[in-house]
């Protein structure tokens, strides 16, 4: 190892953070690359844990995907234990607070298992209070008055009202999360200061008991949030969140840059060096983005009527696929649920993986998180190193194999970063 390596491993403090879905993980891996950080990320499942050889990367910030989202909340909560016991195991107590810092990364729209995924990971790691800061005002997602709005519109007026596993049924922050207990909600500074916190602001609110959450309109406030809390603080959050604590702890001193700074650079023409597969996985992808010939899969099977293995089977026997392509549901959207959202990622995670096999291509490039998670499990694809974030949520990274991988939410616009 070396010395400059072995004097940052020993000096500095690294960061561990936990995204319940790989998308969200790869847009963080981006910013921390983008920034200077050393990083890496890992695709967490139980092949992960089993295999002795597998072990967390030293770098600065070391990003575990899991696919927690789309799993059913006692899964979840018990991912969540499995990835800190893991890392614990590896690492010994450096591995926790105040050695390491754990950043949540959770969905900007209010999706998944938030609070109960927030208390197991306090339970284990031994954090008292939660700044729990979903707002992205970077990409116009804000908080007023307790409300969340996207590009001006109240989240339950948007398409994310129909999303199939988490409808967002209401703007209101306490009623997206009717766990929380009514006698702990508190909206008024006199309550704030009323508690041994270290924030005593009244644009906070306290969710309940130690969890707190702020307004946001502009990234300024973002800052300030965090500027309010200490290393007590859990911060959980989407992405403006993680670039604000950043920065804040890189002028802190706290963490060094290791590289020079990665350039936003996405050009579609990337993608043309190589042979490459566009995967779809996203019921807001569009399939002809990057201008490759689509394949859209069958009604029969998107409806559950033919076995997805048994089209790939006929399919590739009798048809000579391009050397670069898009694998699409194309206009099969009827389906709705979370089984059927489960079921749906499936097949199109066997398809994908039946191309990659007979095709080979050296650029995989998927929108959807859950779909990109499940094709990245199925190959055994666990360890990704951070090549280059091309844009906002856009990352490019590279297997062990040498197969270059392209990560990006479904919602998210090709090459805009005010994509929402």
């Amino acid at each position: 190892m070396p010395r400059e390596w072995l004097s940052i491993v020993v000096n500095m403090r690294r960061i561990v953070v936990v995204a319940d879905d790989i998308t969200g993980a790869a847009e963080i891996a981006g910013i921390a690359k983008r920034h200077g950080l050393s990083v890496s990320m890992m695709v967490f499942d139980k092949v992960v844990e089993a295999d002795l050889h597998i072990r967390p990367s030293i770098a600065q910030c070391f990003v575990v995907a899991t696919d927690t989202r789309s799993m059913d909340v006692e899964d979840a909560v018990k991912t969540t234990d499995r990835v800190v016991s893991w890392i614990h195991r590896q690492w010994g107590d450096e591995a926790l607070p105040p050695h390491t810092l754990w950043f949540k990364k959770t969905d900007s729209a209010l999706r998944g298992h938030v609070m109960e995924e927030l208390e197991a990971l306090i339970a284990v790691t031994g954090y008292k209070k939660v700044l729990y800061f979903p707002a992205n005002p970077s990409k116009g997602r804000t908080i007023q008055d307790g409300f969340y709005y996207i590009q001006g519109i109240s989240i339950d007026q948007t398409d994310f009202s129909f999303d199939p596993e988490f409808p967002a049924t209401t703007a209101n922050i306490e009623e997206r999360f009717p766990q929380i207990n009514e006698v702990c909600k508190m909206k008024n500074k006199e309550s704030f200061n009323s508690e041994p916190m270290a924030i005593a602001d009244s644009s906070f609110f306290i969710l309940h008991s130690s969890f707190f959450y702020a307004n946001a309109s502009t990234v300024e406030d973002v800052r300030h949030a965090v500027q309010q809390t200490d290393d007590g603080f859990l911060l959980a959050g989407a992405a403006d969140l993680f670039e604000a604590f950043i920065i804040l702890k890189m002028e802190d001193g706290e963490f060094i840059k290791d590289n020079w700074p990665s350039q936003r650079n996405l050009q579609s023409s990337i993608f043309n060096l190589h042979p490459s597969l566009l995967v779809c996985g996203s019921t807001q992808s569009r399939p002809h983005a990057l201008g490759f010939p689509v394949l859209e899969i069958p009604r029969e099977v998107y409806d559950g009527e033919k076995d997805v293995d048994e089209w790939m089977e006929s399919f590739l026997a009798t048809q000579h696929l391009p050397e670069s392509l898009a694998l699409s549901f194309g206009n099969n959207t009827h389906r709705t649920g979370k089984e059927s959202a489960l079921y749906l990622r499936d097949v199109m995670a066997k398809a994908a993986k039946r191309i990659i096999n007979t095709c080979h291509p050296k650029e995989l490039i998927i929108e959807g998180g859950s779909t990109a998670f499940r094709l990245l499990q199925l190959l055994g694809w666990h360890s990704l190193s951070v090549k280059q974030e091309l844009t906002s949520g856009v990352v490019r990274m590279q297997t062990d194999n040498n197969v270059f991988v392209t990560l990006k939410p479904g919602s998210y616009d090709w090459g805009k970063n005010d994509s929402a």
